[in-house]
């Protein structure tokens, strides 16, 4: 306080002195003055009014590193000595040491945290626990097939559709108010189809097409339609008896799939939960249809093994069915895409697959590996994957059952098996052409052509029969006339001297001999020897090659003709044929002087001399 009252009375002295300065200032000057008095007099009332901070010692240090001290830790490690099925609960602020020794034990599932029973929200049931996996129905197969032992298990769940079961039930004794031929279509779109997600217009509609399909006929509907019918008839096996229901199942696939080829995909998977729970066969009337349907199923043994009993019996319908079945399976090679199928369409869709199946049925009878049934297998499959199924409907299928279509060689041996059975066709058509084959093992290698030989053998006429095309290839036989023979030969040598100028047709001297002499004369095989002619090319004066005396004529006078440039002249004139006129001087001349001397021109149809040559030519005729 006592620097503030200093620097107070130093002010008034400025004041009191200022006041005595004013008398003697001009009005404008005093004006300025009053104001710096009066904001001295401001800052003197705030400068008594507001304390004066403490002046700190320049220490050089703001206290940038001095830290607040470290807050108390809240995270505690777990104590892992508690014993399981017990945690501890604490609050903070209120914690109790001797709370902490006793952990509090977890609730029962089901029940809440005061021991009340928990209620369901909604309707949905579940099943009880005591049911569980409980064993619903259990049999077996005959050894002739796949199928060896099927267990039906009750499954747990928290079932979401409960009030389907009600509404399916309902609609199935519910009848249509209306005729379908009455009623316009109502499109209905839904992938998981329910009667709530219905409108009135849609389930009239649906109920009008149900009773059709009842009646036998099945008019075009969309596929949602379809497929709540599906569901009604799996979620209703207590009115609608399992015998019935597969064969409302079947009808429907087999009226539809054409239209809807997903059926396919999903019936067939439904279609055997269906008959495996129900402990029901497959009615006969699908069993045409199972060689597309099995390529498309996941468990294939359910629908092979009706066909391979059906095989066992050997006859030929049935053969081909198990064959087709397994070809469709299996088989990498498509014998539709073959060059000899469509000539043959009829032959090959009726034998081959007999063929394969009478083959497949040996190796399986037989225990041919990779086709013997060795091993077993066992399958669990959660039943109607998909599909909207009702409390006590779902249920757990544990499957043991054989397989050959399983094993990875399998595959390999099938595609070679369709390979060599169209060869054999191949065969008895006596078309030559084959098909490259993969090698085979011995023993399946020989079930193979046992199973062929004993529908198709191979003899010698099925190897070397001529195809029937081949008979518009034999030359016709009208028999042999001298006559005839002898006027074309006499033709064919007037042409001959037509185009090379000789005389070919006149007997020679020598020949006119030969003819004279008897039947049993000895005629010398060496010609007489000619002084000019016999000249070897060492014998001549000038080393050059010579030919017969007609010969030269002929080549030195197309050589003149050719210096002149009527070598076309003189071919015509002698009668002879320009190309080969030029090819016979140019052969002595390619020895003599290693090129030809006359060359076609651009056209082709005259000959001239090349002009290179011509000194060497003027030469060689003046040593002629």
């Amino acid at each position: 306080m006592g620097n503030s009252d200093g620097s107070a009375r130093s002010l008034s002295d400025i004041l009191t002195e200022l006041e005595s300065r004013l008398s003697t200032c001009t009005p404008e000057e005093k004006q300025k003055v009053l104001a710096s008095i009066t904001k001295i007099a401001v800052s003197l009332n705030s400068a008594r009014t507001q304390p004066v901070p403490e002046v700190r010692p320049d220490i050089r240090d703001d206290g940038f590193w001095q830290f607040d001290p470290p807050r108390e830790k809240k995270y505690r490690r777990p104590d892992f000595d508690t014993p399981p099925g017990s945690y501890d609960v604490s609050i903070s602020g209120s914690h109790d040491p001797s709370r902490a020794q006793q952990p509090e034990p977890i609730p029962a599932k089901g029940t809440l945290p005061d021991g009340n029973v928990r209620k369901p929200l909604s309707d949905h049931q579940t099943i009880p626990s005591d049911a569980a996996d409980s064993v619903v129905r259990k049999y077996g197969f005959s050894h002739e097939g796949l199928l060896s032992y099927v267990t039906v298990r009750s499954r747990t769940t928290d079932n979401l559709y409960s009030h389907f079961s009600r509404d399916v039930a309902l609609s199935h004794r519910s009848a249509p108010e209306s005729e379908f031929r009455s009623l316009a279509p109502v499109p209905f779109q839904s992938y998981v189809p329910q009667f709530s997600h219905m409108s009135s217009q849609q389930i009239e509609y649906y109920r009008a097409w149900r009773e059709e399909v009842r009646n036998g006929s099945y008019p075009s509907c969309d596929l949602s339609y379809i497929i709540l019918y599906i569901y009604e008839i799996i979620n209703l096996p207590d009115i609608i008896p399992p015998q019935k229901g597969v064969k409302i199942l079947s009808s429907l696939w087999i009226a539809y799939r054409g239209a809807y080829p997903r059926i396919d995909g999903f019936l067939g998977e439904w279609m055997a939960d269906y008959c495996l729970i129900h402990e029901t066969p497959l009615p006969k009337a699908l069993l045409p249809y199972i060689p597309r349907i099995v390529p498309k199923s996941q468990f294939k043994e359910f629908y092979l093994h009706p066909l391979l009993i059906l095989a066992r019996s050997e006859e030929k319908n049935n053969v081909s069915l198990f064959g087709r079945a397994v070809m469709e399976t299996l088989s990498d090679y498509d014998y539709t895409q073959s060059k000899c199928y469509l000539p043959n369409r009829d032959f090959y869709d009726a034998e081959l697959p007999y063929l394969l199946g009478k083959f497949i049925t040996r190796a399986v009878s037989g225990s041919i590996p990779p086709l013997s049934l060795d091993r077993v297998y066992s399958l669990t499959r959660e039943s109607y994957s998909g599909a909207i199924v009702s409390p006590g409907i779902k249920m757990r299928i544990d499957l043991s059952f054989l397989s050959f279509s399983r094993k990875a060689e399998s595959r390999q041996v099938i595609t070679a098996a369709v390979k060599e059975c169209e060869n054999r066709i191949r065969c008895v058509l006596g078309i030559k052409s084959k098909l490259k084959t993969d090698p085979l093992p011995a023993e399946i290698q020989y079930s193979l052509t046992a199973a062929l030989n004993s529908v198709y053998p191979l003899t010698a006429r099925t190897q070397n029969q001529e195809p029937d095309y081949m008979e518009y290839y034999e030359p016709e036989s009208t028999g042999y006339d001298y006559d005839s023979a002898a006027e074309l030969e006499y033709s064919s040598w007037t042409n001959t001297e037509r185009l090379t100028g000789e005389d070919l047709i006149s007997p020679s001297p020598e020949e006119s001999a030969d003819e004279d002499l008897p039947v049993g004369a000895i005629v010398s095989a060496e010609p007489a020897a000619d002084t000019e002619s016999s000249m070897s090319a060492s014998d001549s004066p000038d080393g050059r090659i010579t030919e017969t005396r007609d010969q030269d004529m002929t080549v030195k006078g197309a050589v003149r003709a050719a210096l002149d440039g009527s070598f076309a002249l003189f071919c015509r004139e002698n009668r002879l044929n320009e190309g080969n006129t030029a090819d016979l001087v140019n052969s002595l001349f390619l020895d003599i002087l290693g090129d030809v001397i006359i060359e076609p021109d651009a056209s082709g149809t005259s000959y001239n001399l090349v002009e290179d040559y011509r000194k060497d030519i003027e030469e060689w005729l003046l040593t002629f």
